[in-house]
């Protein structure tokens, strides 16, 4: 990732998550859920469990929520962020839209591994190029659901060790979040 597309990710990451409140003013955010198998390129378990942090925390955070965007009541970006070491963080994105029920949608998204808020480049960055959500409940309030997808590596991001077309496939994904709504 070049210096001049950081500040737009980092742009991206806020304005998706940025918070939410009680009646009261308080800040706060139910934990949520996102667990999927990679093989392929890249090959573990990509898991994540927490509550969204209070928005201007500096350090990195391990959460997964459902962000529904301010264009569209019907558009949801399911996203888990998990922590590591150096200021560094991993991305896994669905992008679903025309969501109004439970049913089986198509997915894009993507996978970025090790560069999420950090100054330094992505480790690894894919692009969703074929994915399938199965939404299983949909409340004002929470999503739940399974997935399957292939992600494609390639020169969009000009990240290395990603070679274009490399392939990782998602698989046995579950996603259990809290909605958050601007």
């Amino acid at each position: 990732m070049n210096r001049s597309q950081r500040p737009i990710l980092a742009a991206l990451v806020v304005a998706v998550f940025g918070g939410c409140s009680d009646s009261t003013g308080t800040r706060l955010m139910p934990a949520g859920t996102l667990s999927v198998a990679l093989s392929g390129a890249l090959t573990g378990h990509f898991d994540v469990r927490g509550a969204q942090p209070v928005p201007g925390r500096r350090e990195p955070a391990t959460f997964a929520a459902a962000r529904v965007s301010p264009m569209s009541a019907d558009r949801y970006l399911v996203t888990g962020f998990r922590a590591r070491d150096g200021n560094r963080q991993d991305l896994l994105s669905l992008e679903l839209s025309s969501v109004s029920a439970p049913g089986s949608y198509v997915a894009g998204g993507n996978l970025v591994l090790g560069g999420v808020g950090s100054a330094a480049l992505p480790e690894y960055v894919y692009r969703i190029t074929a994915g399938a959500v199965e939404v299983t409940t949909l409340t004002a309030t929470r999503m739940t659901g399974t997935f399957a997808a292939t992600a494609v590596g390639g020169t969009f991001l000009n990240t290395f060790p990603v070679q274009p077309g490399d392939t990782v496939r998602l698989t046995a994904g579950t996603f259990d979040v809290p909605i958050v709504r601007p």
